[in-house]
């Protein structure tokens, strides 16, 4: 009997301890559980923190896009444009060049009529003073 009395205190304290071990393991699930959901929820707003900077990036990149192709068009339209004043210079050189020629040509051809005046003038003079 003595033997039953000591195995049935054995077991209600192995029993206790159980209860007692289980309370401290059910905690510990439940710590493990919320430190997991934590660790979840830390990811989670991680991947949505990385999502906004990969956005943030890529409009960043879009604007920067825009902003080359907008330089790029207006380097295009400046060039464009230096280029018709250059060719508008040159067209406008020509025609003072050709201008130029024709006066030249003109005067040319009246200093030749006038030396042909001149030339008929004195040849009258002498055919005259020689009495022709």
């Amino acid at each position: 009997m003595k033997k039953l009395l000591v195995s049935l205190m054995a077991l209600s304290i192995v029993t206790f301890g159980a209860a007692a071990n289980a309370g401290s393991l059910s905690s510990a699930l439940n710590n493990a559980a919320n430190t997991v959901s934590k660790h979840e929820q830390q990811m989670t707003n991680a991947q949505k923190e990385a999502a906004k900077r990969q956005e943030a990036r890529q409009k960043e990149i879009e604007k920067q896009k825009k902003e080359w192709q907008k330089k790029q068009e207006q380097t295009k339209k400046e060039a464009l444009k230096k280029q018709e004043a250059r060719q508008k210079e040159i067209e406008n050189k020509r025609k003072e060049w050709k201008n130029k020629q024709e006066q030249a040509r003109k005067d040319a051809q009246k200093r030749r009529e006038q030396r042909v005046q001149n030339y008929e003038k004195k040849k009258d003079a002498w055919n005259t003073l020689i009495g022709k």
